[in-house]
């Protein structure tokens, strides 16, 4: 049997149980053949993990790929899977959210390295602040949220000073009360 990206139309659920439920499939419809060879290619790291590396053959850019064979893919973590199996690179995140989380880093990084004017005080209040706060408190990951956070207080410390950063935490602890 050859089948050709069969995950493309599946939830990741019903990716996940495709290989048992397909081998329930063929016990069950077997007939006198001694032997079924199915043959699959796919991008799905749920399937990946129901496979031994050893039945895999690893394709980049159309050709194989040898250089991952320290690593196991039978109950593997999909996320390794993804990064490993598939050649994922630069993290496991879209890059518009990367992006977005990468201003804010570099944006701590230059205002650290320089005399603050107060024109970049008035842009940090009226356009920056609230942009990058919005972006910390939509970050789905509790520890990269927090790193961010970290970040953003201490833009504020720099930007405004040890007491405005101060009274900026306080109205958005304040805040967050209120929502509770």
């Amino acid at each position: 049997l050859i089948i050709d990206e069969i995950e493309t139309s599946l939830h990741p659920q019903w990716q996940k149980e495709f290989i048992s439920l397909f081998i329930e499939l063929i016990e069950s419809i077997k007939t006198d053949c001694k032997n079924i060879q199915l043959i699959m290619a796919g991008h799905s790291p749920f399937i990946v993990s129901d496979l031994p590396k050893g039945n895999i053959i690893f394709l980049k850019n159309s050709k194989q790929v040898s250089g991952i064979e320290k690593k196991e893919t039978f109950g593997a973590n999909i996320h390794t899977l993804l990064a490993d199996s598939f050649f994922v690179e630069g993290g496991l995140m879209g890059e518009f959210a990367k992006d977005k989380i990468q201003s804010i880093i570099k944006y701590h990084e230059n205002i650290g390295k320089k005399e603050i004017s107060e024109a970049e005080k008035v842009e940090y209040k009226t356009k920056k602040q609230k942009e990058f706060w919005q972006i910390q408190s939509i970050i789905g990951d509790d520890y990269l949220k927090q790193v961010i956070k970290n970040h953003l207080i201490e833009i504020e410390k720099i930007v405004l000073g040890n007491d405005e950063a101060k009274k900026e935490e306080v109205k958005r602890l304040k805040a967050q009360i209120e929502l509770l």
